[in-house]
């Protein structure tokens, strides 16, 4: 599931990357969960 997923945010990376935006992973230091994010 998750290079599936790891796949399709980098497609949508592709494409944001004209407008200077890209979604990051991240995980939380206190409860270690993964989260999305787009940043600029």
């Amino acid at each position: 599931m998750h290079d599936k997923l790891d796949d399709f945010v980098g497609v949508i990376n592709k494409h944001l990357q004209p407008l200077f935006m890209q979604i990051r992973k991240g995980t939380d230091e206190n409860d270690g969960k993964g989260y999305y994010s787009l940043v600029r």
